[in-house]
């Protein structure tokens, strides 16, 4: 900063004539009045050019990465901004709302029949906002929790479903109509653990399917999860295992892309539609 000093005032006895008579009159006077202007003109410059120097560097050494980083935030939201509208158009042309969160109004039912059979083996096509996969079902492992899926599915019970709970490096959960996490069929299902793992860490391998409970003993319902990295296989082996992914794991990977730590994910892709095939075994 440069600092303005105020000129002394004009000494007792000495009149503003001097100064006007003097002005330019002696030659060494001129020479060292330049000489001054000069030393002043330096000096104000290299203060200038010190400040300049300063600011220039705080700019490189902090303004570019902040507003790069503004930058890359700003792209990565405007990013999945677009990613979320395209998924809504995709939901919106098959029928479902516009808005994701919108709570789907399902009917209630008693737990259901036998619907499959034990000659007959069953896979389910899963058509999402964010692509399609396929799930191998496994009625010898989880029975009832394969019975009630098909059973839900025929329904169209999951279409327009959200992916409401998306843990980064974990699982994809859904199934839930209301998109509450607390959303039920209007039954439960026991729990069909499978054996506990001697790997804790590969319980449920990635690409796993499994059926979500409250933590009770018979506390599964409609909401079912696919594991898609390490923080979803080495859950606890609390969970119905009901099948597994044979095709289509690109598709659930974008979806976790999108997921969080604490679940809430940048972009809700919705499920479509289930169809279930059966063949013989």
């Amino acid at each position: 900063m440069v600092m303005q000093v105020e000129p002394p005032s004009l000494q007792e006895g000495v009149g503003q004539d001097f100064f006007q008579e003097s002005d330019g009159s002696d030659p060494w006077s001129a020479l060292e009045d330049q000489a001054g202007r000069r030393r002043r003109l330096l000096e104000v410059t290299g203060v200038v050019w010190i400040a300049m120097t300063l600011l220039l560097a705080g700019v490189a050494i902090v303004g570019f990465p902040h507003r790069s980083r503004d930058s890359r935030t700003a792209a990565s939201q405007a990013a999945a901004v677009e990613m979320q509208n395209r998924a809504n158009l995709r939901a919106m042309k098959v029928g479902c709302p516009a808005i994701p969160s919108t709570r789907l109004r399902r009917p209630q039912f008693v737990a259901p029949i036998q619907v499959i059979s034990a000659g007959l083996r069953y896979e389910a096509t899963v058509l999402t906002t964010a692509g399609t996969f396929r799930i191998a079902l496994a009625p010898s492992l989880a029975p009832r929790t394969v019975n009630s899926f098909v059973f839900l599915a025929d329904l169209g019970y999951f279409n327009c479903n959200t992916f409401d709970r998306v843990v980064s490096g974990g699982y994809d959960l859904t199934g839930d109509p209301t998109g509450t996490g607390i959303g039920s069929p209007g039954y439960t299902l026991p729990a069909e653990k499978p054996w506990r793992s001697a790997d804790p860490k590969s319980q449920y391998p990635i690409g796993s399917v499994a059926l979500a409970n409250t933590g009770l003993l018979d506390g599964g319902g409609s909401q079912w999860f696919v594991v898609t990295g390490p923080k979803g296989s080495s859950l606890p082996n609390s969970y119905s295992l009901f099948g597994h992914v044979i095709s289509g794991m690109a598709t659930l990977r974008l979806v976790n892309r999108e997921g969080s730590e604490s679940g809430k994910p940048a972009v809700t892709q919705r499920i479509l539609s289930v169809t279930i095939q059966s063949r013989p075994v």
